[in-house]
């Protein structure tokens, strides 16, 4: 090693250690932990959520938007005990940035967030997405294909060039399979390079392998090296395999015991996987049953079971999330049918089933009027006819354990061409709850959304063109069913109580009374200016090393789907960003400019815009160097309203720094280092400015192949008006393979000092039996500080697990 590159590392450490005073670090009452793996272009990213309690948590949701989207996406989170997970698609991980936050809907009906703040003045978190090298696609390894198993009388190589460069020599290309040069026994045939298996002088051994293809440039360069892997099995396994069965699966069995805030409970949870595989079908199920499942809450037990033949056919019953066009249905957990069949030149998607389960509410507490607290999202009104009894004893509100209406929900839709070069389809969604006597459960509606999209793409998608539209009908009150024509002309009319023409709402009523229930709650009765439509377009170019992205949005306020009841309404406008790749999709130069206006029908006050610019700079180095990404985003919003008492001008300037750097000097170690601040000016005559801040400074060392340590210290301050809340939290942990690495001790101690104080310490401990069974043992204690002189009991976690894995 150098000198001028050992002093390169030092002062790049002592220059990331300059800043371990202060760091992000988000504190939250529900959520002890977010995970997330490594963000590539294209790749799918996992994320966990681990949450401190879990008994009042009834659903956990991410929240993302990937770089030039206009608005967060929604998806439910899959809960398990006190674990949420998700895996977002690759189509989502897009470079330079995605951003995300996390809502916890709690059991009294409100909600949390983490960040805690993220809906008033703290930002979302964001993670770096790195890029592949825009060389990958110049070189093709079409065979093997990647993670296949082939015998060696089926062995066959087949590489394209016909992307490649005109820079690239293809007389020079090198093919290496192992560490084995085989490049004299390859036939060139100008853009293709094939290998056979039956060549005697190609000398080849069972196992997984790895494929190497290195191209070089005319000046006799390397260029740009591409790999993939193949298993080559022997010619009996793989007859044995033509006909066999294969399958895999594991059971893991969990027993935790949680004391938080003074109240005890007992968790026992299975988990069963199973994958199987029979020529070109595939038999996949798995189920989750715990101990928190109860009748009168939202269910936790989870189950599935899918089949697959090849890419025509799919079909699955249980907890699935559909994905149907974005304005109709995605993100929501359906219960119940979901498949698709793929034609190519026609295909079919469908899915029916339960997204909330009936429950019966409850009163827990009776109030007077005097001694009825204030502020809780649980308190209710007492129904004098409901509850005559109680009314009569002079008690007049109630703590309630809210009741819900189940609702079901089918999706269906037809599509033609394969969405390669054209796709067209029509897309029907019917959702609607099922009247009962609930208690504290909400009036039951009814849903009717009907929506197109299309899709068309030139030069392998470079030009790509997305469009869909969708229109809503919508019932808020169905528990007295359809009106009649006499019914109708007693509410309809001049001096009546609704003043559209009787004649008009009837000849409504032959249209759309056949698909959902008709009476005075449907909305919209006034299709003048169409409310209830949600329209956007995208056109995307990808040219010239620069990636182009224009969408327009239209959304009116009266526009609903149960399929995805998080999409933001009253709202249209034009986003456009430009993303330049350079040196070798390394440097990435990105900018993005949205605006945005609602108070499409002219049901508000004054209309207000929302301008937002969105800059960054990323570079991500393959080689001995830092990545770093530097972003900047400006929120300004108005409006145009007369009385200062409801006028909005506000700006918020915002900019985020990440570096990441994974070095081996000694030992391997990843350090990275996060620095964001916003700034709040609020001119309106609430004065609300915010001001917020943070740093966050992590470390990972592998002292050996047994030790590992991490260190994370952060800071975060937030500044609203006159107050002010800053805290910072040190994370000192690591792991350690003992006995011959069947026994992996992790343990990490967490305090956070400041204006929020709290200490909390992990200890596992998982023991291999044999490469089948393992058993991991947990104990967390989290010791509280005084809230307001008031004393808060510390909380002890302790849980074991036993998992069997079935090959």
């Amino acid at each position: 090693m150098s000198l001028y590159t050992s002093l390169t590392r030092f002062s790049l450490i002592v220059f990331l250690l300059t800043f371990t005073g202060s760091s992000l670090a988000q504190l939250s009452p529900y959520i002890s932990e977010v995970r997330t793996g490594a963000a590539v272009e294209g790749d799918v990213l996992r994320f966990e959520v681990e949450l401190i309690k879990a008994d009042n948590v009834r659903g956990v949701f991410l929240f993302y938007k990937p770089f030039g989207e206009i608005q967060f996406t929604e998806a439910e989170m899959d809960l398990r005990g006190n674990l949420a997970e998700f895996t977002l698609s690759g189509d989502d991980v897009r470079v330079p940035y995605l951003e995300y936050y996390i809502g916890i809907n709690l059991s009294d009906g409100s909600s949390a967030y983490y960040p805690v703040q993220v809906n008033v003045s703290e930002p979302p978190l964001q993670i770096a997405v790195s890029a592949r090298s825009a060389k990958d696609a110049e070189v093709i390894i079409l065979a093997p294909e990647k993670n296949t198993s082939v015998p060696r009388s089926e062995f066959f190589v087949s590489i394209s060039l016909l992307r490649a460069s005109d820079n690239v020599d293809r007389a020079k290309t090198k093919i290496y399979i192992g560490s084995k040069d085989v490049t004299s026994l390859a036939l060139f045939a100008d853009d293709l390079i094939m290998l056979t298996g039956d060549n005697p002088d190609l000398d080849m051994d069972e196992g997984t392998t790895t494929i190497r293809v290195e191209i070089y440039d005319k000046s006799g360069n390397l260029y740009h090296t591409v790999s993939s892997d193949y298993q080559l099995i022997s010619e009996q396994l793989a007859e044995e395999r033509r006909d066999s069965y294969e399958f895999r699966g594991d059971v893991t069995a969990e027993s935790r015991s949680e004391d938080v805030q003074g109240r005890s409970t007992w968790y026992n949870n299975l988990r069963v996987n199973y994958e199987s595989k029979y020529k070109m079908f595939e038999l996949n199920a798995n189920a989750y049953l715990t101990s928190e499942e109860e009748s009168n809450k939202q269910p936790y037990n989870r189950y599935l079971v899918e089949l697959r033949g090849g890419d025509w056919v799919k079909m699955s019953y249980g907890d699935a999330t559909p994905r149907f066009p974005s304005l109709v249905l995605t993100g929501k957990r359906v219960r119940g049918f979901n498949g698709s069949l793929n034609f190519g030149f026609f295909n079919i998607q469908a899915a029916f089933g339960e997204i909330n389960r009936g429950i019966q509410g409850k009163i827990d507490t009776l109030f007077t009027a005097a001694n009825s607290p204030f502020g809780r999202s649980d308190i209710v009104q007492l129904d004098s006819a409901k509850y005559p009894t109680e009314f009569n004893a002079g008690y007049r509100n109630a703590s309630v354990t809210f009741g819900s209406n189940e609702r079901t929900i089918l999706a269906v839709r037809p599509s033609f061409g394969s969405g390669e070069n054209f796709q067209w389809g029509l897309t029907y969604l019917h959702s609607k709850d099922q009247f009962e006597d609930i208690a504290f459960g909400g009036i039951p509606q009814e849903n009717v959304v009907a929506g197109t999209d299309m899709t068309i793409a030139f030069d392998d998608q470079k030009f790509l063109f997305n469009a869909q539209a969708a229109i809503s009908v919508q019932n808020t009150d169905i528990t007295n069913g359809e009106l009649t024509d006499s019914e109708i002309d007693t509410l309809f009319g001049a001096g009546k109580t609704f003043t559209q023409d009787p004649k008009t709402i009837k000849d409504l009523k032959k249209y759309i009374g056949s698909i959902i229930t008709f009476n005075q709650y449907i909305e919209p009765l006034n299709y003048e200016e169409i409310p209830t439509l949600a329209a956007e377009a995208t056109l995307s170019l990808n040219y010239f090393n620069n990636y182009f992205r224009g969408q327009y949005i239209y959304r009116g306020n009266d526009f609903q789907s149960f399929g995805n009841t998080f999409i933001r309404t009253d709202v249209a406008g034009i986003n456009i960003n430009d993303r330049l790749r350079l040196m070798d999709n390394t440097l990435f130069i990105a900018a993005g400019f949205e605006s945005l206006s609602d108070n499409l029908q002219g049901t508000k006050f004054a209309t207000t815009t929302f301008n937002t610019i969105n800059t960054s700079v990323s570079y991500f180095p393959r080689f001995d160097f830092p990545s770093i990404l530097v972003s900047y985003t400006q929120n300004e919003n108005t409006n145009d309203a007369k009385d200062s008492t409801i006028i909005i001008n506000d700006i918020t300037n915002r900019v985020g720094t990440q570096i990441s750097y994974d070095f081996h000097w000694k030992y391997r170690t990843q350090m990275s280092l996060g620095y964001n601040f916003s700034v709040r000016d609020d001119k309106s005559i609430s004065n609300f400015d915010v001001d917020n801040s943070s740093l966050n400074l992590s470390s990972n060392t592998n002292w050996s192949p047994a030790i590992v340590s991490n260190v994370n210290i952060s800071y975060n301050s937030t500044k609203i008006q006159a107050s002010e809340l800053s805290y910072v939290t040190l994370t000192l942990g690591g792991r350690y393979y003992m006995l011959d690495n069947k026994l992996l001790i992790n343990g990490s101690i967490n305090p956070s000092f400041g204006d929020f104080e709290r200490t909390a310490l992990d200890l596992f401990g998982t023991y291999y039996f044999t490469s089948y069974l393992y058993a991991q043992a947990q104990i967390r204690y989290i010791v509280n500080s005084s809230q307001n002189s008031i004393s808060v009991p510390n909380d002890f976690i302790s849980g074991i697990m036993l998992r069997y894995n079935l090959y």
